[in-house]
């Protein structure tokens, strides 16, 4: 978690991550890294076996050149 965190611009990353976890809720935006490429960051409660839940996924998604077309059409 803290490579993504050196990596992407998020002030509130860990506190993000934490209230996922403790509302069990889906977060989703779109964050620039620090090279300027956007990204779709998904977290998710991460729900073992046993159903507890145990971490968040993380999941991160190119958006750039979509981002590029859409502000280049727009």
């Amino acid at each position: 978690m803290s490579d993504l965190k050196a990596t992407l611009m998020i002030d509130d990353f860990e506190q993000l991550v934490k209230n996922v976890i403790d509302n069990l809720e889906v977060k989703e935006l779109e964050v620039q890294d620090r090279f300027g490429l956007w990204h779709m960051l998904r977290v998710r409660p991460y729900r073992t076996m046993d159903n507890k839940i145990d971490g968040a996924v993380l999941v991160l998604i190119d958006i750039d050149q979509l981002r590029k077309k859409n502000a280049a059409s727009a």
